[in-house]
């Protein structure tokens, strides 16, 4: 706020003097032929302070000459500017830039973009305009664009390119003009955008990332070449002016800065540095060597039922994001099969409850992947569509060749990429997804105006500065931004993603070469509104009622919903007015009951035989389980009730994304078993079937219900005015007999950091979950951290159950309980100590925590397993999160005054795959008196690590 303020009074206060030059980089931290040093930081030498970072591999080569060395860049590396307001632009400005390109492809020089317009110059390639320089000013006033003659600097020189802003140009009206090696190659007058662009704090030059670290960025449109210099200057600039050998030189420009009136301009503009958030040190150096810790641990191995019971369809089993799966009878059986990535499930014909059993998998790699499979043409082949989950998100074509007596196994061959043309621009170039930063998550063929030719209808999250439709901050997903203050532990958290969609793209070639129309939102009730949800979106179209016509079917973070097709409107003054009118959504419930995904994936309506038709199939986004949902009903009137992703012999022990195993004795059978949460939200029952072997075997797992519903704990977070849905759930399970009534009841940590309890109602050994109960302590929540596991133990030794979990800060508190006029309370929580005073820090972090999520992960995301691993008799800490891995804290005092000393961070317990955060949960399922590990994974999986035999 004090930043700001300075800048207001800046602006309203006369300058004496003001400085040409507000911004300049001269690449000139090492000689040429070193390699810059990944993260770096690349020096303002104009004493405003616009210092930037390296992202990504660099180098430094010789320069023109009279500027000294210069950066080169291979497209995978790029130079980002924090907090840069002095480009708040208020009338004039030049941006200039010494630059070599080595491709003739489309590569920025500087851009500056966020949620209200961008400005940056660019090498452009579109319109036969083959590796122009363009430019861009584009903000709510509107867009000025300005593009130069072709190869205008793709000749492997150095060119100097220039973007000048005047306010008042010669005839007094204003202008935009590109220069290229100090000419005049393009222009506008009485441009759009002559006031302040007051656009983001964020300047890139040499490329633009999007949503990924910045240890591993992805850049949109890096520049491959070198870059010797980038100035920007807060004055419209002649030629003579430039930098350059017929302009002014490196000298003069810095002399200028130094003069005591542009120095007092400095220190007024210059952003103060703001005190860094406070941030708790670890001072926690490992002591011991893992202490009594035992080492004698077996590499990991991943849990599947056995062959006569059923776990999931994991259709991304090697972390792939965006998962496929191609659903068709593949071996004419009459039975539809399904084929992902690597592995292929037959459908045995068999249906347990409406629903298919799939046999055990086979690895077998899909000959293509893709989002729509079917005979689109009509030419009796299958064909598949594809989307591309990474820029640009094009969409390509394929036709399936089924096994002959010369090819054994199907094949694929490519029919290219799906085409679309504007009705301002007839020639084709590839169709690419509306959702830019996202895949399509479905994509339907259908001829969705009735003209005969096959339309293409999608669904899928709209792009951050790639589809203005709505309101989308320039913030990244999930933890990735907050508000400013960047630096801020406190700053709000938003997605950008904030709403998903159902696109159109109309088909305006022929069946069988379609070309399409770039899209257009759907609209459905009765003011032909676009339809827009929060959250993920998945759809797919089908004939729901039997009417003849096809309806649309949305599932959404509220749950599944129906738009009926209610025909065609009879106005005709609108070229798509053959498309269909679509009814108020109605909800599709199952056994009564919504069931919404935190965010959709695929979604289809399934004929899996004759007999089993219009069933439903549905995933969550990202990594997730497919989900199966019998039509209970008829096929004008379908019915659900039970959704379960437990379908196929032998199938892996999985919940799709982020698996956090429990073992304990769920029902009373004397034999551990297993109780998993996920991202979903879902928590499944694994029964131990007691049956002897190395590894322990698990039946068909159940998923818990609680007050007759699923369990699925639900953050309805948003705006005020707008119902939203479930945003990422995270259940953490902790079973425990929490009320003291001899029975196991729930425990849930989850993404809203609050703890619910799920009280058995039933007995020890036929547990039945009453609905959640928010704990709390003097009518306000307690706090457990977001997507935590707490660990709820008798610590002390006295009898009752306590609790231990972060507070708010981040450190280990156990919250003990007692007895008050009969009543089991929980006293005000204590924060643990180490050997050597400090207290005992959980929280991990990941080194992006500059951004704005450290404040967010400061106490989120930590797995904690109390248990006695060094056989002493008291209680020790084993204390998993994100950034630090797995850490052990051996309590070296006693059961009712622990001390704890940080021993140390077992490797061989956190080197299996999907590490997105560590875990350990301690088990006995051999029964020798030694504990084994037990741990999940982000994408789903349970792993196993057992003990080394004895003597070994």
């Amino acid at each position: 706020m004090k930043q700001l303020s300075l800048l207001v009074c800046l602006l309203v206060t006369p300058a004496v003097v003001r400085a040409d030059t507000i911004a300049f980089w001269r690449f000139g931290e090492k000689p040429a032929g070193q390699a810059a040093e990944v993260r770096g930081p690349i020096r303002d030498v104009s004493g405003f302070g616009n210092h930037g970072r390296l992202l990504g591999s660099a180098k430094y080569v010789r320069g023109v000459g009279f500027d000294g060395g210069a950066i080169q860049w291979n497209g995978s590396g790029m130079l980002e500017v924090p907090d840069a307001h002095v480009f708040d632009f208020q009338g004039d400005f030049t941006i200039e830039a010494m630059v070599r390109t080595e491709q003739q492809g489309s590569q920025y020089i500087f851009i500056r973009s966020g949620p209200g317009g961008e400005i940056w110059i660019r090498q452009h390639v579109k319109g036969g305009q083959a590796a122009a320089v363009a430019a861009l000013v584009r903000s709510e006033q509107g867009t000025d664009m300005i593009v130069s003659g072709p190869r205008a600097i793709s000749d492997g020189r150095f060119h100097h390119v220039a973007l000048v802003r005047r306010v008042k140009g010669a005839a007094g009206a204003g202008e935009l003009v590109l220069y290229v090696d100090g000419k005049p190659v393009a222009s506008r007058q009485k441009p759009v955008n002559s006031g302040p662009t007051k656009i983001s704090s964020l300047t890139s030059i040499g490329g633009l990332r999007e949503s990924a670290s910045a240890d591993v960025p992805e850049i949109t449109r890096g520049w491959i070449g070198a870059i010797d210099f980038v100035r920007v200057s807060d004055t419209a600039l002649d030629v003579p002016q430039f930098l350059g050998p017929d302009g002014t030189t490196a000298e003069k420009i810095l002399a200028a800065n130094r003069a005591p009136a542009v120095l007092a301009r400095i220190q007024a503009v210059r952003p103060k540095t703001l005190p860094r958030p406070v941030r708790p040190p670890f001072n926690m150096d490992p002591a011991g060597n893992l202490g009594r810790f035992p080492r004698d641990f077996e590499p990991h191995v991943q849990l599947f039922v056995p062959d006569d019971q059923l776990g999931a369809i994991d259709p991304s089993p090697y972390k792939n994001l965006f998962p496929d799966a191609l659903i068709h009878d593949f071996d004419g059986d009459g039975h539809k099969d399904i084929w992902t990535e690597k592995r292929f499930y037959r459908n045995t014909g068999k249906y347990r409850d409406g629903v298919p059993v799939f046999a055990r998998f086979q690895d077998r790699p899909a000959p293509v992947l893709g989002r729509a499979i079917g005979d689109f043409d009509g030419d009796g082949v299958l064909e598949v569509i594809s989307a591309r989950n990474k820029p640009p998100m094009t969409m390509s074509h394929h036709k399936l060749i089924p096994p002959s007596a010369t090819r054994k196994s199907w094949s694929a061959t490519t029919l290219g990429k799906l085409k679309v043309v504007s009705l301002s621009d007839p020639s084709d170039t590839p169709l690419e997804a509306l959702t830019r930063t996202w895949p399509y998550e479905t994509i339907d063929v259908v001829d969705w105006d009735g003209d005969g030719r096959q339309d293409l209808l999608v669904a899928g999250h709209p792009a951050p500065r790639g589809f203005d439709v709505g309101w989308m901050p320039f913030l990244g997903w999930g933890f990735k931004r907050s508000f400013r203050p960047r630096n801020d532990p406190q700053g709000m958290l938003l997605a950008s993603q904030i709403y998903g969609t159902v696109w159109w793209h109309r088909n305006l070639g022929t069946r069988e070469k379609p070309v399409f129309h770039p899209g257009r939102i759907v609209t459905a009730g009765r003011d032909d509104r676009l339809l827009m949800h929060w959250g993920g979106v998945s759809s797919t179209v089908t004939d729901f009622d039997e009417d003849g016509d096809p309806d649309l079917l949305v599932h959404n973070s509220l749950g599944l919903f129906l738009y009926r097709n209610l025909g065609r409107p009879v106005d005709q003054r609108v070229y798509d007015n053959r498309r269909a009118r679509l009814s108020e959504p109605e909800q599709i419930l199952f056994g009564g009951h919504d069931e919404p995904l935190a965010d959709p994936g695929m979604l289809e309506v399934v004929d899996w035989s004759k007999e089993h038709r219009k069933c439903l199939v549905f995933r969550e986004q990202g990594y997730g389980l497919m989900y199966f949902a019998p039509n209970r009903g008829t096929l004008k009137k379908p019915a659900y009730e039970d959704i379960t992703p437990w379908v196929t012999h032998g199938g892996p022990l999985t919940t799709g994304i982020f698996t956090i195993p429990k073992v304990v004795d769920w029902d009373g059978d004397g034999l551990a078993d297993l109780v998993l949460g996920s991202q979903a939200g879902y928590v499944h029952f694994c029964r131990n079937l007691g049956r002897k072997g190395a590894i322990p075997q698990f039946a068909t797992p159940v998923m818990l219900k609680a007050g007759g519903r699923l369990i699925q704990p639900r953050t309805m977070s948003g705006m005020t005015d707008v119902t939203f849905g479930v945003h990422f759930c995270y259940t953490n399970p902790e079973v425990v007999d929490w009320d003291g009534d001899g029975d196991l009841d729930l425990l849930l940590g989850w993404q809203g950091a609050t703890l619910a309890f799920y009280e058995n109602v039933g007995s020890r050994t036929k547990p039945k979950l009453a609905p959640a109960v928010e704990l709390q302590r003097k009518g306000k929540p307690i706090f457990v951290g977001a997507r935590s596991r707490p660990a709820a133990v008798d610590f002390d030794g006295d009898g009752l159950t306590d609790l231990i979990a972060p507070d708010i800060e981040g450190y280990l508190v156990v919250h003990r309980r007692g007895r008050r006029q009969g009543q089991l309370v929980l006293d005000e929580p204590v924060r643990l100590s180490l050997e050597n005073g400090n207290k005992i820090f959980a929280s991990g972090y990941t080194g992006d925590q500059d951004d704005g999520s450290y404040g967010q992960r400061l106490n989120a995301r930590i797995k904690l397993s109390v248990f006695d691993w060094d056989a002493d008799g008291d209680l020790d800490l084993a204390v998993g999160n994100r950034g630090h891995g797995l850490r052990l804290f051996e309590n070296i005092g006693t059961r009712q005054k622990p001390v704890f000393r940080f021993t140390g961070s077992p490797g061989f317990l956190t080197n299996h795959p999907g590490g997105h955060y560590r875990m350990a949960e301690p088990c006995d399922f051999d029964g020798d008196g030694r504990f084994e590990v037990i741990t999940g994974a982000d994408f789903g999986p349970v792993f196993y690590f057992r003990r080394t035999a004895r003597g070994q």
